[in-house]
């Protein structure tokens, strides 16, 4: 797959090609940093000399079966032809997405207090970039944090059927997809936690109030962390998936959670977000092994990890604690095929 992030610079283009980089565990290009080394500090133009070889070991890369994501402006018509032209070469599918930030004033300040080389807010406005006449996924960042921005890709991927974009992948039944947290998500978050205390109770500690939901958000990406929610077709929260500690190196592992919410469970859907969420797990972050802990009193679940493809692999004595209790555990774990 090869996604090819467009947009003025200051608009927040180059954060969420990193955050997807990082994701994807995708070869990443920044267009202005191989420019910067052509020019070696003489601050000479290099003309399409930079382009022209990010696309080159694009072309390599995408050949060997990685995922690339490049992050360029990407101006004109022949520039975005030719990166459709790189993919095309690969037999690859692309995805163009522009970042753009509308609240001019915000696009402004964010241009001059970046860091790196300083630009001239009248030169950006004025360059030569044409309007897209082309289907592509547009990501305004104006008022938007960082984290809030990327949960809206995420999201716009899906519309696109993205098929390597499998934490907001539909799942082969389509009844369930799973998706980045993001603020907007509060009110319907929490309103389905005070629903669900009885489903929860002994079993889980979710957020449940918006400081531990906005928390919840704003680790929702970090290296070692992933938090998903399960939403059904037409948008309900079915339930939550975590993916925790994650360990590369030799080890390749993480620990596998998750949690309905009532009026939703019982319906298979959570089994269907476990099968998507392995799937991610394997095929995006690249793990190895994925670990799930259940109560041994905890039919359903078992039942869950059980026709998800877990082999049970032990019993762990007042392994976890919740809401002031150690409880036993059943140790469950399914290995990447």
């Amino acid at each position: 797959m090869l996604y090819v992030f467009t947009g003025l610079p200051g608009t927040g283009k180059s954060t969420l090609a990193r955050a997807l980089a990082r994701d994807r565990r995708a070869l990443y290009l920044r267009i202005d940093t191989i420019e910067e080394a052509l020019a070696d500090g003489t601050g000479a133009p290099c003309g399409p000399h930079g382009y022209a070889i990010a696309r080159r070991v694009a072309a390599d890369n995408l050949a060997l079966g990685h995922a690339v994501i490049a992050d360029c402006v990407n101006p004109l018509p022949v520039t975005r032809e030719a990166w459709h032209a790189v993919a095309a070469e690969g037999s690859v599918p692309y995805i163009d997405i522009e970042v753009t930030c509308s609240d001019v004033e915000e696009h402004r300040r964010r241009l001059e207090t970046r860091a790196g080389p300083k630009l001239v807010w009248d030169d950006v406005v004025r360059r030569d970039y044409a309007p897209w006449d082309a289907g592509r996924i547009v990501v305004d960042t104006a008022n938007r944090s960082p984290e809030d921005s990327y949960a809206k890709l995420c999201r716009l991927l899906v519309t696109r059927q993205d098929p390597r974009s499998d934490p907001t992948r539909r799942s082969d039944l389509t009844r369930i997809h799973l998706r980045l947290p993001c603020l907007e998500d509060e009110d319907a978050f929490l309103e389905a936690v005070r629903r669900s205390r009885a489903l929860h109770a002994r079993r889980v500690a979710p957020p449940a109030t918006r400081d531990e939901f906005r928390a919840f958000v704003g680790r929702a990406m970090q290296p070692t962390y992933r938090a998903l929610l399960a939403c059904t077709g037409d948008g309900r929260l079915a339930g939550v998936i975590n993916i925790s500690e994650i360990v590369y190196g030799r080890f390749c592992s993480a620990y596998l959670g998750y949690y309905a919410f009532s009026g939703l469970d019982r319906q298979g859907l959570m089994r269907e977000a476990v099968r998507a969420a392995t799937r991610y797990a394997f095929r995006e972050l690249k793990l190895h092994r994925l670990e799930a802990n259940v109560q041994p009193d905890n039919a359903a679940s078992l039942a869950l990890v059980r026709a998800c493809g877990f082999s049970k692999e032990g019993y762990s004595p007042r392994y976890l604690k919740i809401a002031g209790r150690w409880y036993d555990h059943e140790r469950w774990a399914i290995l990447a095929r």
